[in-house]
């Protein structure tokens, strides 16, 4: 009778821990990523390029983009929009976020807006406008 009641006991504090980590994991999630963020561009580059040319060469042929920024706390996963399109690849660190661009998007004389989209709300928020020139 005692282990009947031991196994219980123990079943009902197994079912316990297990809804408090899930609450501690729905907490973690939304502490990661934060519909509140109040993320501020600092600075950010290249600013404007010739038509056809690339300011910021990198080893795979894209344009480096870089993004100094304040309050980017909870911002979780984000992707850099750059003229209405996805950076090929965005990567996010404490203080400064950078992106690949295609080459391809230089080649018009013209004004490219850039944003920084936080993936986990979708939230939009604006880094500047890119200026392309002609050569």
């Amino acid at each position: 009778m005692k282990a009947k009641i031991l196994i219980g006991v123990l079943s009902i504090v197994a079912v316990l821990s297990a809804c408090d980590k899930a609450e501690r994991t729905n907490q973690l999630a939304s502490a990661v990523v934060s519909p509140n963020v109040d993320l501020k561009v600092v600075n950010w580059g290249p600013q404007f390029a010739k038509a056809g040319t690339n300011p910021n060469l990198q080893p795979d042929g894209s344009v480096g983009l870089w993004v100094e920024v304040a309050g980017g706390q909870g911002l979780g996963e984000a992707q850099v929009i750059f003229a209405g399109k996805p950076a090929k690849l965005t990567t996010v660190q404490d203080k400064l976020i950078t992106a690949a661009v295609d080459p391809l998007q230089l080649s018009q004389v013209g004004e490219r807006e850039v944003f920084i989209k936080q993936s986990g709300t979708g939230k939009l928020f604006p880094v500047g406008v890119f200026k392309i020139t002609a050569q």
